[in-house]
């Protein structure tokens, strides 16, 4: 095991690693817990995920008691109300 963390990647725009929406995509750092120690990893999250605790439930599922997917589920609709609120407002 390499004590180098891993580089954190860019700023993209692709699918959610949570809810699956396309939008602009940041990187969001995570301790996965492998390996016997706290391995530092990245995942490509939209601003809802990876501000809620959608993102830590997709990581960790066990914790969430099988709401994980609920959580991914509200993020993914809360993009497309966000979007339509930003199309109408031309923001």
């Amino acid at each position: 095991m390499s004590d180098a963390l891993p580089p954190k990647p860019e700023p993209e725009v692709e699918e959610c690693n949570s809810c699956g929406f396309v939008t602009d995509l940041k990187p969001w750092e995570y301790a996965s817990g492998k390996h016997g120690g706290l391995d530092d990893l990245w995942m490509m999250l939209c601003d809802l995920c990876a501000n809620t605790l959608a993102g830590n439930a997709s990581v960790n599922p066990q914790f969430y008691s099988g709401q994980a997917e609920t959580m991914s589920v509200v993020c993914y609709v809360g993009n497309v109300i966000l979007q339509q609120l930003r199309k109408d407002v031309d923001l």
